[in-house]
Order: C-alpha cells, then structure tokens, then sequence
C-alpha cells in the first residue's frame, strides 16, 4: 500500500487489511499510525514512519485478554459495555465502570468476558 503526498496526520489501517506486507508512506505529515490489533508488525514492512510509533487499536466488539506480572491479568477492550459472569450458565453482569484497559487478580477459578453493543 502506498500513501503520498496526502495531508494526512493520522492514518487507520482497516480490518481487512492485517495480511498487509509493506506499507509506503512518504511526503505526509504522519503523526500517528494505527494497526489493527491482530496485525503481526514485526512481519510488516513500512517506510516512511517509524516502525516502534506503530499504535494497535481495537476494531469495534474485540476483546483481549492477557497474563501481567503479579498473577494478574489484563483486559483490552474496544466500543459497547463489558460484560462479566463466572460461568458460562450463568447471569451476564453489565460493567460499565470498567474502562479498557483495566487489570484484576483473579479472585475466582474462572471468569469470562464479552462485550455487549451500546445501543
């Protein structure tokens, strides 16, 4: 993909675009790139933006879920309201104080998210 001479400060890649390999950006006066979240960097080629200034972001209704230091755990979410229950047969509980991301020691054998659209 190639994008010139463009006066374009931020620029979103698309879902649909994850399996991109290069990416030219020149004459642009780029200050934010964004990736979706799913997209292995590391394997992508890009000129004209610092590679290490690339930010993931989060298409609408995903979620990630991931071990942090202390035995916690961090969850990474994007649009509608996170719901929580501690099994999968029970109640879904709405969290809308839970902004992403939030982090939590486990208090419970398992827990599960999902999210809910906002309107």
């Amino acid at each position: 993909l190639t994008l010139s001479r463009n006066q374009l400060a931020s620029f979103a890649l698309p879902n649909n675009m994850a399996n991109l390999q290069k990416l030219y950006l020149s004459d642009n006066p780029l200050r934010r790139l964004l990736v979706p979240h799913g997209m292995n960097v590391e394997n992508l080629e890009v000129y004209g933006f610092p590679k290490s200034e690339i930010t993931r972001y989060f298409a609408e209704g995903q979620i990630s879920i991931r071990p942090a230091e202390n035995g916690q755990i961090i969850v990474e979410f994007n649009g509608g309201i996170l719901q929580t229950t501690e099994s999968l047969l029970g109640k879904w509980k709405n969290r809308p104080e839970l902004k992403s991301p939030f982090r939590f020691s486990p208090s419970a054998p398992q827990k599960f998210f999902r999210i809910r659209p906002a309107f």
